[in-house]
């Protein structure tokens, strides 16, 4: 058996309508579950009326405090007899309502209610079949991102504390690493410290000339805010790869705004400072 849900709330004009066409249905192994959301209209009246007007109807009515249309669906499947279940709008019959042959737009386009409504019913039907599944997708994204998040605060403070403690990276090495690989392991890391040190001590030492050059190449060419651009490529001379150009891009966009010809200079001596860099 199937039970079908139908959760209502102030809609006295469309839920007999609603209830009349699932009178007629020729499939008969059903049940029918109105939970009333809290209206204040004369739904309840009409669903009353309807289970004595639909006696081949499977009728039930529910009803609780305005709680929303999830709580009510809850409410109705709590409540379900069936192995499988439906969940029902009234929203379809609002639309054939309004725009149908009883509407007061009909005679005057009686094509255009009867597409419109063919229209409009199948988008409701296809969003309130897609809104649980966007629903549990926005869930799911939130999760990952949240997760995601949370790992790399993790692994900032876990980072954070092994680093501040003296010996805390060899400590947590000895942690993990078997007995027999332990030596090996320890050495090299130190290896790995003493080459990372000395290459960050270069990319300083190359960032300061770089930006040394960069500020007397833009105060020659007469570009404005020189210091500032040049303190931006030294920082940024610490990215490999893509640091040269993001600190590039600003200072060819301050030289063009004050003249295209400066642009072009600009980016001349940024391709000259790359060159020496590389070279």
């Amino acid at each position: 058996m199937i039970s079908v849900i139908i959760p209502t709330y102030n809609e006295e004009d469309v839920i007999s309508d609603c209830l009349l066409s699932l009178s007629k249905q020729s499939f008969k192994d059903f049940e029918v579950i109105v939970v009333d959301d809290g209206s204040v209209d004369n739904s309840k009246i009409k669903i009353q009326n309807s289970k004595i007007q639909f006696k081949n109807l499977k009728l039930i009515l529910l009803g609780q405090d305005h709680k929303g249309a999830g709580n009510a669906r809850n409410l109705g499947a709590k409540h379900a007899n069936g192995d499988i279940l439906d969940f029902v709008n009234t929203l379809p019959a609002y639309i054939e309502q309004a725009l149908g042959p009883g509407s007061q737009l009909f005679p005057f386009l009686p094509e255009l209610p009867v597409a419109l409504t063919d229209f409009l019913t199948s988008l409701s039907l296809s969003l309130e079949r897609s809104i649980p599944i966007f629903t549990a997708g926005i869930f799911s994204a939130g999760t990952t991102i949240f997760g995601g998040v949370l790992y790399l605060i993790l692994l900032i403070v876990i980072s954070f504390y092994l680093s501040v403690q003296e010996h805390g990276i060899e400590n947590f090495l000895r942690i993990v690493t078997p007995l027999e690989h332990e030596a090996y392991i320890l050495d090299l890391w130190q290896r790995s410290q003493r080459k990372i040190g000395r290459w960050l001590q270069g990319q300083i030492l190359l960032g300061v000339l770089v930006g040394v050059i960069v500020f007397l190449g833009l105060t020659i060419l007469g570009v404005k805010y020189a210091i500032l651009l040049a303190i931006l490529t030294a920082t940024f001379e610490v990215i490999p790869v893509f640091g040269p150009v993001m600190a590039a891009i600003p200072a060819i966009a301050v030289a063009f705004v004050q003249k295209p010809i400066l642009g072009l200079m600009g980016l001349g001596l940024y391709v000259i400072v790359q060159q020496f860099e590389k070279h």
